[in-house]
């Protein structure tokens, strides 16, 4: 299955997102942007209902950011069912739109997830017999593996402005992600430590203090001359925003001269380390399970081997035949 009701120019082509205008094809990525999403026309039609009111149960349990990525993920499946009954959806159609977008799979696997709940939710409403999308497998994603150095942390933390390296030595030290830790509140310190709860899943996380980290929020606090409620402020004494942060740290990585290094990056690092020292990776990024915390670990951590020595070989020769 192909987009349909595209805006105007924008056209999608060997996997990606192309705005044409006067002959000369502009690349948007292998995701349509946002700005282009909120101009595509939206058509009601029976599967659209269908996902609204299956959005609607789903909503309450799900964080903010979750709640963002699914309704991109509606908007896709509304468009590419827009031709289907609901009653008469299929696995093959599922398949279908599977195939069709194997090209960004990381994306076409979280529709598959929300599809499978809009489906399950039309079988609740007798609409469907059963859930045609509960057989089809997911596509192979690609999981980032790169960590950072120590160098290449301390050449970006040295090209950074003093706010942002507050938040780069907090992303470190808690583990969490970029957003939880933006809208750390000065209500959110207690006296056993830093107290999370995570958007995207809900989980509550207590990290506690270590000599470091009260060092480190003193540090962040005297940034400022007037408290505000979030401990990391922006020029409006608001929590600071995710793009404006994420600018700052590109500009830092690209004067560091440090290549492919994202924000997130530095979770990864989090974790990793904190299972080199010992310590309970899955319980600091709050995890139900080990499983999913590996995508952080193992296929960013180097296996430490030892090979044979040249003795043997040297005795073995040494033997007369």
């Amino acid at each position: 299955m192909k987009d349909r009701h595209l805006p105007p120019c924008v056209y999608h082509k060997h996997g990606a997102y192309w705005l044409v205008k006067n002959g000369r094809w502009q690349r948007l990525g292998t995701e349509l942007p946002p700005r282009f999403q909120a101009r595509i026309a939206t058509r009601r039609t029976a599967f659209a209902d269908l996902t609204d009111a299956a959005m609607a149960t789903i909503k309450p349990a799900v964080g903010k950011s979750t709640w963002a990525n699914y309704n991109v993920a509606a908007r896709k499946l509304k468009y590419a069912f827009a031709d289907i009954q609901p009653q008469l959806v299929t696995a093959a159609d599922v398949w279908d739109f599977r195939d069709g977008y194997a090209a960004t799979p990381n994306m076409t696997n979280r529709c598959l997830s929300l599809l499978r709940q809009i489906l399950s939710y039309a079988v609740r409403r007798r609409i469907l017999p059963t859930n045609p999308a509960v057989d089809i497998e997911p596509l192979p994603e690609t999981i980032r593996d790169r960590l950072l150095t120590k160098v290449e942390y301390t050449a970006i933390h040295e090209k950074a402005g003093a706010r942002l390296q507050g938040i780069i030595d907090m992303l470190y030290l808690t583990g969490q992600r970029v957003n939880d830790v933006l809208r750390i509140k000065r209500s959110d310190l207690s006296d056993d430590g830093i107290y999370f709860q995570q958007q995207k899943t809900g989980s509550k996380v207590l990290v506690q203090w270590t000599p470091e980290l009260r060092a480190l929020v003193e540090r962040i606090k005297s940034l400022n001359d007037i408290p505000a409620i979030t401990l990391f402020q922006s020029r409006y004494r608001k929590a600071p925003d995710y793009r404006s942060v994420k600018l700052q740290w590109d500009e830092a990585c690209a004067a560091a001269g440090v290549q492919n290094a994202q924000l997130r990056d530095l979770r990864a690092l989090s974790l990793t380390d904190a299972e080199d020292e010992g310590k309970n990776p899955t319980a600091l990024a709050g995890h139900s399970s080990p499983s999913m915390t590996r995508r952080y670990l193992r296929r960013k951590k180097v296996a430490k081997v030892e090979g044979p020595t040249l003795g043997r070989v040297q005795n073995l020769s040494n033997i007369k035949t």
